[in-house]
């Protein structure tokens, strides 16, 4: 029990440095009103045979996602969009503890474009540094700022529908871009494009 408190009073202090960094991240990902808090829970009556090798805590995540909202827990609060950016800020402050070798984070940029886009992609490639990043995105920004890029795309064969990845080249990456842009290929997108990649 003795040492079930003190994993608490570790928890609670670990708790507070975890809120601060991620809700500086949130910040960075566009989203500024957006609070993050870790709850920490140790039981009022605590029964020893309920304690294991993770304690007698009871842990959770809650997030209030913009100014004048009520605070709720994680899992019940976000939208799609939302809950992939906060599992995102989460990644990165964790990065060097988290011995995941492969995330996969689909649409985390759903809803939002321009600055805000540009520091998703960034965090990506941040995260990058720790982990195989496989990002599903329709967001130049963020499209940019990886590595590799595939296209996938499908298409109808006998009443059927197939879909197909290919890996890019660098000479239609930045065709892959300008069409991201906004559908043009045309010389101005392509150069701004190849700036980008760049």
């Amino acid at each position: 029990l003795a040492e079930a408190k003190s994993l608490n009073t570790q928890r609670v202090s670990a708790a507070k440095k975890l809120d601060s960094e991620i809700n500086q991240v949130l910040e960075e990902l566009g989203m500024q009103d957006a609070t993050f808090r870790t709850q920490v829970l140790f039981p009022e009556n605590p029964k020893i045979e309920s304690a294991s090798p993770t304690g007698l805590d009871i842990v959770e995540f809650y997030v209030t996602p913009n100014l004048g909202e009520g605070e709720g827990p994680l899992n019940k609060t976000l939208s799609g969009g939302e809950l992939s950016r906060v599992m995102l800020a989460i990644k990165k402050v964790l990065a060097h503890r988290d011995h995941v070798p492969t995330l996969v984070f689909d649409e985390v940029d759903a809803g939002i474009s321009g600055e805000v886009g540009h520091s998703i992609g960034s965090c990506l490639k941040s995260l990058a540094k720790h982990h195989q990043i496989l990002c599903i995105s329709h967001l130049h920004q963020v499209a940019c700022q990886g590595d590799s890029h595939y296209e996938v795309k499908k298409s109808s064969d006998d009443g059927r529908t197939f879909s197909f990845i290919k890996e890019l080249s660098l000479m239609e990456r930045p065709k892959e871009i300008a069409r991201m842009l906004g559908g043009s290929e045309n010389k101005q997108a392509l150069e701004h494009a190849e700036n980008l990649l760049k």
